[in-house]
């Protein structure tokens, strides 16, 4: 709450949120922000975005919500496939350039078959 009243009192109106559970940082993302909201406390707009393996567990949305208000909706679903380019995790058709071994390929964190069953 502390961070989005700063977000106000510097201009900015809406902020896009990726709480999640696989983040540790809050428990039940949409209810903390639905009892703010209700309570008048809710100081900006808030997109929440629900991470892939968390849609549909009874902590997050299972589909699109938006309260009447227009301040807090959830209309998008964070996938991580595979991981980042920093960390030679991103995956990669061929190894990795400076990978001494030459067998570095990245880590993917969905089967081909789950992304697909994603995004279908």
């Amino acid at each position: 709450l502390k961070g989005l009243t700063e977000c106000v009192q510097r201009g900015i109106t809406q902020v896009q949120s990726n709480d999640g559970q696989q983040l540790g940082n809050i428990r039940n993302p949409w209810k903390v922000y639905s009892e703010l909201e209700a309570e008048g406390k809710l100081p900006c707009r808030v997109f929440l975005t629900v991470p892939y393996k968390e849609v549909g567990n009874g902590q997050q949305p299972a589909g699109p919500q938006q309260h009447p208000s227009g301040l807090l909706s959830c209309h998008r679903v964070k996938l991580w496939t595979d991981g980042a380019l920093g960390a030679s995790t991103a995956a990669m058709l061929e190894p990795y350039s400076d990978d001494p071994e030459g067998k570095n390929i990245g880590v993917l964190q969905l089967s081909p078959e789950e992304i697909g069953e994603a995004v279908a």
